[in-house]
């Protein structure tokens, strides 16, 4: 189970304990069984898949980034070191 913490309008708090004293039960367990009810019916229309899906990981297709130098060299050119240190 997963707690959150969610925002719901003051009339929608009001009507949800009324209906819990109602139901005899706490306000918690009676907000849980809508919202576990209410995803299941919202999100029934979705088709999710078990296989990875590009459009849920925009980058599931890019290569990380790759340098072909020597670990021994320099990330900069001799020039570029230079102005660099001059600078500093």
């Amino acid at each position: 189970m997963t707690v959150t913490n969610i925002h719901i309008a003051q009339e929608a708090q009001e009507f949800l304990i009324k209906a819990a004293a109602a139901k005899n039960v706490s306000v918690e367990e009676l907000a849980s069984k809508i919202l576990a009810e209410g995803i299941q019916v919202q999100l029934s229309e979705l088709e999710i898949s078990d296989r990875p899906n590009s459009s849920l990981n925009p980058l599931a297709n890019l290569q990380p980034y790759f340098f072909r130098a020597k670990p021994e060299e320099s990330a900069l050119s001799s020039d570029e070191w230079t102005m660099e240190s001059d600078e500093g």
